[in-house]
C-alpha cells in the first residue's frame, strides 16, 4: 500500500479469526503473550493483503489452513515438519501445500521459517539476548543458519540491522541530557564505548556528542 485507503472486504471471518487469537494472546500472558501476538499480526496483514489484493474474488477461510497456523504459532520454536502440520490441519502434504501457496504465497516450510524470524526480531529489539540464544528460543538451532535466513528474508546483514536498530535506539535515548553517553551506549547494546562511537559515526556521519548537541541546538532553535 502507497498511500492511505478504504476496503470494503467481502470476508471477514479469517482476520476475525485471527485477531481473536491475538487479543486471548495478550489476555493470557501480559508479557510473552505480546511476542505471540506479534505472529497473529503477520497473519493478520498478510489476510488483509490478500483480500484486498482479490478484490471481489475473495475465498472463504479455509479451517486447515487455520489449524496449521494456529500450531505454527503456538509451535514455532519446535522442530516443525509437514507430518506435524498435516496432522494439524487433518489435510495431505499435497493439499497443505496448495492451501499454503494459494491463499499466503508461501510454502508452508518457508512460512514457519518467517515466523521464526519474525520472532527472533522481536526478541532481539526488545530484551538482552544474546544472537544465539535467541536463535536456539526461536527454533534455529544455530546462529548462523539463522543469520543466513535473516539475509535472505531482508536483504541485509543481521549485525547491520541490529547496528541500525541500536544506533536509532541511542538517538532517542541521546535527548535526555540526564543520561551520559557511555550509559546509552551500555543501554543500547554497546559494551564497548569507543566501538559504539565508530558504528554511531559510521552510521550518522557523526560522533554521539556531535549529534547530541545539534540535536540539542535544533531544539532551542524551535
Amino acid at each position: 500500500l502507497e498511500q492511505p485507503g478504504v476496503f470494503e472486504l467481502n470476508d471477514t471471518r479469517t482476520l476475525e479469526h485471527i485477531f481473536r487469537k491475538m487479543h486471548d494472546a495478550i489476555r493470557a500472558d501480559s508479557f510473552f503473550g505480546n511476542f505471540r501476538a506479534s505472529g497473529y499480526l503477520y497473519d493478520f496483514l498478510i489476510e488483509f493483503y490478500r483480500l484486498i489484493s482479490s478484490g471481489s474474488s475473495s475465498r472463504a477461510p479455509s479451517p486447515a489452513l487455520m489449524r496449521a497456523l494456529d500450531l505454527i504459532n503456538s509451535r514455532f520454536a519446535e522442530p516443525l515438519g509437514m507430518d506435524d502440520l498435516c496432522s494439524a490441519a487433518g489435510v495431505s502434504k499435497q493439499h497443505l501445500c496448495l492451501l499454503f501457496r494459494n491463499i499466503l504465497g508461501l510454502r508452508p516450510m518457508e512460512y514457519i521459517a518467517k515466523r521464526r524470524i519474525q520472532e527472533a526480531k522481536s526478541l532481539l529489539t526488545s530484551t538482552e539476548l544474546s544472537i544465539a540464544d535467541i536463535a536456539e528460543q526461536t527454533g534455529f538451532g544455530s546462529e548462523s543458519y539463522f543469520c543466513k535466513l535473516f539475509k535472505q528474508c531482508f536483504k541485509v546483514n543481521f549485525s547491520a540491522y541490529l547496528n541500525e536498530y541500536r544506533v536509532n535506539r541511542a538517538r532517542q535515548l541521546m535527548l535526555d541530557p540526564r543520561l551520559n553517553m557511555k550509559d546509552i551506549g551500555a543501554a543500547v547494546g554497546y559494551s564497548d564505548a569507543n566501538y559504539f562511537t565508530r558504528v554511531f559515526k559510521r552510521l550518522t556521519g557523526q560522533t554521539p556528542s556531535e549529534y547530541r548537541m545539534a540535536a540539542a541546538e535544533k531544539a532551542v532553535q524551535g
